[in-house]
């Protein structure tokens, strides 16, 4: 009766066990932890990759409207397709380029100095399947152009509703004949570039 009584059995069991509980909780917690900080950015990663990859999807599907749209407007045929680029095959000029990247535009090549007439209606044609400009307008601009490129040896350009049209003085390679399309621009933009304007 006079000597101490020795705690409860359940209390010298609860400390060992609540230590074991601490120190197992503990690496539980820290592995659930763990889980957690890797797998927030792996979550990140995959979302990133799963809108890029419905980016790039969408912008191969405008393509291939846009390239369509080329087809049944001008005439031509397609011929290959790299990336963002599709080549044609067109009677009236020696190469026909469309870049579906920003900023969209066609370029057209002859081998001659003197392209017939045609090779303007298929510069028109062109504009007005990029941009929706008047098929006659840009032909019409795309000539003068060019006959101002002959006159000056200076590269021109000009504005056909929303087509900007450029032609080039200098052959590229064994195209003597070089004229690019793409949407106007606006005037602050153009006057920066340094373009001469004909009209």
């Amino acid at each position: 009766m006079g000597g101490s009584r020795p705690p409860p059995k359940k209390f010298r069991r609860t400390g060992g066990e609540a230590a074991r509980t601490a120190r197992g909780g503990s690496v539980r917690l820290g592995r659930g932890r763990a889980a957690a900080a890797y797998s927030a950015p792996m979550r990140l990663v995959l979302a990133a990759l799963l809108l890029l990859g419905s980016a790039v999807g969408a912008q191969a599907d405008a393509c291939a409207r846009l390239a369509g749209r080329f087809v049944t407007t001008t005439g031509a045929a397609i011929a290959g397709r790299s990336g963002s680029v599709v080549a044609f095959g067109a009677a009236d000029a020696d190469l026909m380029l469309l870049d579906c990247a920003a900023p969209r535009r066609v370029i057209l090549r002859s081998r001659f100095a003197e392209p017939n007439r045609y090779t303007f209606v298929l510069i028109g044609l062109a504009a007005r399947a990029l941009t929706g400009a008047r098929a006659e307008e840009a032909e019409a601009l795309a000539l003068r152009l060019h006959r101002a490129v002959r006159l000056t040896g200076t590269d021109r350009s000009g504005q056909a509703g929303r087509a900007e049209i450029l032609c080039g003085a200098r052959p590229a390679g064994e195209f003597l004949t070089n004229c690019l399309v793409r949407a106007a621009q606006p005037h602050a933009l153009r006057r920066l570039s340094g373009l001469t304007q004909t009209r």
